[in-house]
């Protein structure tokens, strides 16, 4: 069954076609990622689905319900949440805090029981507190709530954002970039937490350059390039198509020196299979 459904969708920057005529579903409880290369669009289709741009043309239809020219608020609201590849994260905030922020949606905006501390207002913000603490166990920073944000280590900050996303309770969870600037032990941490997140039912649209990762943990992979869609299938077929390798690695040089790397992502695509 189809949670997210993109019909045609076009966007232009005066006379760049950044995204033009894409079509693609994500089915639910599925990771499904979205590879490219520099340019491809990747960054635009997040904008785009998360209210950020209007789109030209298209239709983006989540749970039924069709979001295409909405504003963010509404897109977050339908049940939409996302994480930026540049942190967007209050720094000087705590981390508990932060991710208490993501809960908005779910929390009354009376001003006078707030200023008076009535007992429900009270009884809500333990509520919000807890289900706070619960989402920065989830992704590894349970002893870290009371820490302000710029004092936690960048791959920690990369947890924090994915915990707030979280807390819109979302149906749908886009990642930009979750792994970028990461080691590989972080990027294995990320990898393992977005394991963790589709195993309990979240589906996920994840933007990722670290292959390695979209391979082990994605169920469908689309490729752009120059904002259409160029392939899409499991991780071992698109890690096998030629145009992706061309895409990414360029036509010049002889063919066979492109199969290592096609082997390399398709070996590393069977072995997360049997995982």
């Amino acid at each position: 069954m189809s949670l997210l459904k993109v019909e045609g969708l076009g966007k232009r920057f005066g006379g760049l076609k950044a995204i033009d005529a894409l079509s693609f579903e994500v089915a639910a409880g599925h990771v499904h990622a979205v590879i490219g290369p520099n340019g491809a669009g990747k960054t635009t289709l997040l904008n785009l689905l998360t209210g950020l741009y209007r789109p030209d043309a298209g239709r983006i239809v989540l749970d039924g319900r069709e979001l295409a020219g909405e504003p963010a608020h509404r897109v977050a609201a339908a049940g939409l949440a996302r994480t930026f590849q540049n942190l967007q994260v209050f720094f000087n905030m705590t981390a508990l805090e932060n991710v208490m922020t993501g809960r908005h949606l779910h929390e009354s905006l009376a001003l006078l029981p707030a200023l008076l501390r009535l007992e429900p207002m009270v009884w809500a913000e333990n509520r919000c507190r807890a289900r706070a603490e619960e989402l920065l166990q989830h992704v590894g920073l349970g002893a870290h709530a009371g820490a302000r944000a710029d004092a936690l280590p960048y791959g920690m900050l990369k947890r924090l954002e994915i915990a707030r996303a979280l807390a819109l309770e979302p149906k749908l969870l886009l990642l930009d970039e979750p792994a970028a600037g990461l080691n590989p032990t972080e990027a294995r941490g990320i990898d393992a937490l977005i394991r963790s997140l589709a195993a309990g039912g979240m589906t996920v649209l994840l933007v990722e350059h670290n292959m390695r990762l979209v391979m082990e943990v994605s169920d469908r992979v689309l490729v752009l390039d120059h904002g259409t869609k160029l392939a899409e299938g499991t991780p071992a077929e698109v890690a096998r198509d030629a145009r992706v390798i061309e895409a990414y690695l360029g036509a010049e040089g002889p063919p066979a020196a492109l199969a290592p790397a096609a082997a390399e992502a398709a070996g590393a695509a069977a072995g997360a299979g049997h995982a």
